[in-house]
């Protein structure tokens, strides 16, 4: 009985440094997306509005900045740093970006991509699940060390690459979507060049 147990523990342990690579992985595509957005806000609206522009290109850069150093981190440390703080700042681009879509169709005056949007959203609400389903872990059992084999580490390395090819194939067309977005002109613009032809 015992060793079955420590077999358990192990695996159990194996189980949970997955997840949390998944989470970290998630967190930096998530980053990447937003880093990419704050970009192309940057040079889609800073000229025709250049406080719109300024003030959303500096939230996205500011929130993909806090998501890579997160998830840069917790591959690092080989834990989940600051659980809950981590989930609050996954929660609040959702949040923030709903009101942001629902504003903009409203006025017709920002319409971000709707793509990237999804997929960083996408990103965020598994971290924050991921993370809610660790919080409710960690408070039922007590942590306990994971044994190093051979086997837990080979499972890790095909779960890590299998997770960054997932992700890289959510991640490209958002990048792609954003780009795409950049190079169009602004509503004001557009609106500009239709009367000028008349």
């Amino acid at each position: 009985m015992p060793t079955f147990r420590n077999h358990a523990s192990t695996g159990a342990g194996g189980l949970h440094r997955l997840v949390r690579s998944w989470l970290a992985l998630s967190a930096i595509g998530a980053g990447i997306v937003h880093l990419a957005l704050a970009w192309a806000a940057a040079t889609r609206l800073l000229d025709t509005q250049p406080v719109i522009g300024g003030t959303l290109a500096g939230v996205l850069a500011l929130v993909g900045i806090a998501e890579v150093g997160w998830g840069l981190t917790a591959l690092v440390i080989d834990r989940v740093a600051t659980p809950r703080l981590a989930r609050g700042t996954a929660l609040a681009p959702v949040a923030a970006w709903a009101l942001v879509l629902v504003g903009g169709a409203a006025t017709g005056s920002l319409a971000l991509p709707f793509l990237p949007l999804g997929t960083a959203t996408m990103f965020d609400l598994f971290i924050a699940g991921g993370l809610s389903v660790h919080l409710r872990s960690k408070r039922r059992e007590p942590s306990r060390r994971s044994g190093d084999s051979a086997s837990m580490h080979g499972a890790l390395l095909l779960g890590l690459v299998a997770a960054g090819l997932a992700i890289s194939v959510f991640v490209t067309p958002a990048l792609s979507e954003t780009v795409s977005w950049s190079q169009q002109a602004p509503p004001s613009q557009s609106t500009t060049s239709e009367h000028g032809s008349h």
